[in-house]
């Protein structure tokens, strides 16, 4: 069976995703990035994010691997070494199709202990190209730039009640309102806050994430005014494109956001394996 073929989108979206997390750990204030474990660091051209006291996977990770240079075996023991040392309950390293050498990323995670845990799905949107719809899918639904720390707090606290964040951890996310490149969005019901997602632009694409619902108000259009305002403000800006990762959409646990994103003009460029490490039972060995 022939290799797959990197994407020729790989290392836009490799590279946005690598920036936005690195950007994120380096925005915790110090005092709390000290508590909660938070650092990041470089190895290889490997981008490596560290939440060491929260047991989320999605901010103890490796991206980029085999991307700019090929993983050799010294590139895989220092990353396993790594979070070994750093000692995160779970972490995942990334791997792409096209990463190099190919293969032999996935036998090298494996011989360390690694397993194949699930796929997140890379998307895009050619803005250079696409014909961006013009309405907003529920019109009653404001979406409007954060402003101010009061703003910044329930931003932070719809994306930590969606994804799990303990509640001492959102002044982190807090904290990352306001930095260079960074714009964050509200979506509003009245003077109710329903929804928010973030987009950082840099090299002239732009990034998306930070999606996250009210409960209360999830299946009724806030995502999709929120996509359509970023794309907006995207091509405003002059990006040539857009990226964004997502749940990978399955008949037995749909992924609403990557039909949202679909639905709008993103296409799907590749899955990206996750590989789940694991603490060691004798962090001394």
């Amino acid at each position: 069976m022939p290799a797959p073929e990197r994407h020729p989108w790989t290392s836009d979206l490799e590279r946005l995703d690598a920036l936005a997390a690195a950007d994120y750990a380096v925005a915790c204030p110090p005092a709390l990035a000290g508590r909660l474990g938070v650092a990041e660091e470089r190895q290889d051209g490997v981008q490596l994010v560290l939440a060491t006291t929260i047991d989320m996977p999605m901010l103890n990770r490796a991206v980029g691997l085999g991307i700019e240079r090929p993983a050799g075996e010294d590139a895989l023991d220092a990353i396993v070494d790594r979070f070994h040392r750093a000692g995160p309950a779970r972490w995942f390293v990334h791997v792409v199709p096209g990463a190099a050498p190919e293969g032999e990323i996935e036998r090298g995670l494996e011989a360390r202990g690694l397993v194949p845990f699930n796929r997140w799905m890379q998307l895009g949107c050619d803005l250079e190209a696409a014909r961006l719809p013009a309405a907003a899918a529920h019109p009653a639904w404001r979406v409007e730039p954060v402003h101010g720390a009061e703003q910044a707090q329930a931003f932070a606290a719809i994306d930590g009640r969606s994804f799990g964040l303990p509640e001492g951890a959102w002044p982190w996310t807090a904290a990352l309102v306001g930095r260079p490149g960074w714009t964050h969005y509200l979506a509003w019901d009245g003077g109710t806050p329903i929804a928010c997602a973030a987009m950082l632009v840099a090299g002239g694409v732009a990034w998306f994430g930070f999606a996250a619902t009210v409960e209360a108000w999830r299946g009724r259009g806030a995502q999709s005014a929120l996509i359509l305002r970023r794309l907006a403000d995207a091509r405003a800006r002059g990006c040539r494109r857009v990226v964004v990762e997502t749940a990978e959409n399955k008949p037995e646990k749909p992924a609403p956001s990557f039909r949202n994103l679909v639905r709008l003009g993103f296409e799907v460029c590749y899955p990206r394996a996750n590989w789940l490490g694991r603490a060691r039972l004798d962090p001394g060995r």
